[in-house]
C-alpha cells in the first residue's frame, strides 16, 4: 500500500496533474505540545505527502490562547493524514495503558516518554522503509513544488521553533521497540469494511 501511496504521488507531480489544495486542524488547541505530538507532525509531513505547521489558535471555552496542528496538502492525502493521526493518537494510548499496566505503574509520569518512544520508532521503521523502496525500485518522493508554493502562501512567515524532547530512559527505548511494530491499518474511504491493506509494512 505504501509503494501505491508513492507511486501515484510521484506520478501527479512527475506529470503535472492539476491539484487542488486543502487545509485541515488537527487536534485540540493547546498552549505546549509535547514530544510525541512533535512526532506525530512529523510522520505526517515526512511520509503522508502534507506540509504541518504549529498554527496559532483560540479556544473560547476557557478563554486559552496556544496552537494547533495544520496540515496542508491533496484533499485525499489531507484526509488520509487526519485518518492516521487519529490512528495513531488512539493506538499509541491504548499501547501505554497496555504496557502501563503490564508493568504495573502507577499513574502516568512516564507516559508522555513512551509515547515519543513509540512514535521515534515508527518513524524509523518508515525511514527504513522509504530508502528500501527508493534503492530497490527507484522510489524516491522529492516535495511538491505546487503544494509547497500554496503552503508557503497561506503561511508567509514561517518560524522554526525547538522542540522539547524527553531523556532517553528504559521506558523511551522500550516505546522505541514497540513503535518499530506499529502497523497503520489502511481505512477504505466509502466502505463499511473498515480496514483494508497497511501503509507501515516493510
Amino acid at each position: 500500500a505504501r509503494r501505491l501511496l508513492l507511486r501515484h504521488n510521484i506520478e501527479d507531480v512527475r506529470l503535472g496533474q492539476r491539484r487542488e489544495f486543502v487545509c485541515r486542524h488537527l487536534g485540540p488547541v493547546k498552549a505546549r505540545h509535547a514530544a510525541h505530538e512533535l512526532w506525530l507532525a512529523q510522520i505526517l509531513h515526512e511520509f503522508f505527502f502534507t506540509e504541518v505547521i504549529w498554527a496559532e489558535s483560540y479556544r473560547a471555552a476557557d478563554d486559552t490562547c496556544g496552537s494547533l496542528l495544520e496540515v496542508c496538502g491533496t484533499p485525499r492525502n489531507v484526509d488520509m493524514a487526519a485518518y492516521v493521526f487519529d490512528y495513531l493518537s488512539a493506538q499509541t494510548e491504548r499501547l501505554w495503558q497496555r504496557y502501563r499496566s503490564d508493568r504495573r505503574l502507577s499513574g502516568n509520569r512516564d507516559r508522555r516518554r513512551y509515547l515519543a518512544g513509540l512514535l521515534a520508532g515508527l518513524c524509523a521503521r518508515l525511514r527504513e522503509q522509504e530508502r528500501r523502496l527508493g534503492a530497490e525500485e527507484a522510489l524516491v518522493w522529492q516535495g511538491d513544488s505546487e503544494l509547497r508554493q500554496f503552503y508557503r502562501y497561506l503561511h508567509p512567515r514561517v518560524r522554526n521553533r525547538p522542540g522539547g524532547g524527553v531523556p532517553a530512559t528504559a521506558v523511551y527505548h522500550d516505546g522505541v521497540a514497540a513503535g518499530r511494530r506499529i502497523v497503520i491499518h489502511r481505512a477504505v474511504a466509502g466502505s463499511d469494511a473498515g480496514v483494508r491493506g497497511y501503509l507501515g509494512r516493510g
